[in-house]
């Protein structure tokens, strides 16, 4: 219903596939931009193409005025069919990792590094990091490798891998072709979810918090290892609440509340009954461990 006028369907071009666009919370999206007029009441319309397929959900316009102004925003196909296929079956949607932390070798990069690491081509990421115990080290990955193509799919840009990496599941076997040494290789990787293993994820497995605004579960026994902690809650999923006012989203751990550890639905109930006049006083980090964050606010 765009600007309460009903059904309506307008025509443009894709500009930029790919694109990166981070939301008012701080997440980032890899979304089709497109200059067919988005206005607000068109999220969850169809993006087609011109024999009338589903290409794209439209979600997001950028403006300085509140309404079209020709930058618009659709999640792909591809995700889209997933993220169905996931709330159906599991309940929550399922996140594959490959366990790397990589930079696209560009202009840019061969400029800041290239001649210290003896790169001089374009193309490609550069695995700056490979996470203990991950998806890539267990297939023999290391830092240094640069990845060219994921199941056949050449990955020369960071968005269009983070694209393809969202359409996989944790349990998912990928082709991940590397040069190494001069050498190409192909590595079978089996990908994991966010807590190192191979599980799926189930809705049973979280509960929602009305006073957080929150979904969350514990921690599985891989990650407390990883991070080197013994309890926590993990998000699942930022809903309407506090979090999301703070910008908090599910790559956070609870660690404590109002000063008091927590493991699990009960001690967070019972943590929350032991605020200090209405004031709320939450600890935690995010799911790698790199930053803390603590921040309160009252009921």
């Amino acid at each position: 219903n765009p600007l309460g006028m009903g059904f309506t369907s307008t025509v443009g071009i894709i500009s930029a596939l790919n694109r990166k666009i981070t939301d008012s919370n701080g997440k980032t999206y890899t979304l089709i931009q497109t200059d067919a007029a988005i206005n607000p009441g068109n999220s969850g319309g169809a993006l087609v193409n011109t024999r009338g397929e589903l290409i794209g959900i439209n979600t997001i316009i950028k403006t300085s005025t509140g309404s079209y102004v020709g930058y618009s925003f659709a999640v792909p196909e591809t995700i889209v069919r997933k993220v169905v296929v996931d709330l159906k079956e599991y309940g929550v949607v399922q996140r594959a990792m490959l366990g790397v932390r990589y930079r696209a070798i560009d202009d840019l990069f061969i400029e800041q590094m290239g001649e210290e690491l003896g790169i001089t081509k374009t193309g490609g990421l550069y695995v700056n990091e490979v996470v203990e115990g991950g998806a890539a080290e267990d297939a023999g990955l290391r830092k240094g490798d640069i990845i060219t193509a994921v199941d056949g799919k050449k990955t020369n840009d960071a968005s269009a891998m983070s694209e393809q990496m969202a359409q996989y599941r944790p349990g998912d076997k990928v082709m991940v072709k590397i040069q190494r040494d001069g050498k190409i290789l192909v590595k079978e990787v089996t990908l994991k979810n966010l807590e190192g293993t191979e599980e799926m994820h189930k809705d049973s497995d979280s509960f929602y918090n009305e006073v957080l605004g929150i979904k969350a579960q514990a921690l599985s026994a891989s990650l407390k290892s990883e991070l080197g902690i013994n309890h926590g809650l993990k998000i699942v999923e930022v809903k309407d609440g506090i979090f999301k006012q703070k910008g908090i989203t599910d790559d956070f751990i609870i660690l404590s509340v109002n000063y008091q550890k927590v493991s699990s639905e009960k001690d967070l109930n019972k943590a929350l009954n032991n605020d200090r006049n209405g004031k709320i006083r939450i600890e935690g980090i995010n799911s790698t461990g790199t930053y803390n964050i603590t921040f309160e606010f009252y009921r």
